[in-house]
């Protein structure tokens, strides 16, 4: 599983007061970190360790969403 190959949000939260994201073609994939790096680098920490109970429940791993391009790292 390559973590760059898939689609990320990454948002603000005053409510955590910290950067959060998810990936969206992985539910349940989500991260939080004090800024935008650190966000990123737990982001790809959770695509890689997605757990199995999540992949057993889509029985596969999602593909990337191809037509989706991140921008703004």
């Amino acid at each position: 599983m390559k973590p760059d190959t898939y689609s990320v949000t990454i948002v603000w939260s005053d409510e955590d007061d910290a950067f959060v994201d998810n990936v969206s073609e992985l539910p349940g994939c989500m991260a939080h970190g004090e800024s935008r790096e650190q966000v990123i680098e737990q982001i790809e920490f959770a695509i890689e360790n997605w757990p199995p109970p999540y992949r057993a429940l889509v029985n596969s791993l999602p593909s990337p969403a191809a037509d989706t391009v991140a921008a703004g790292f």
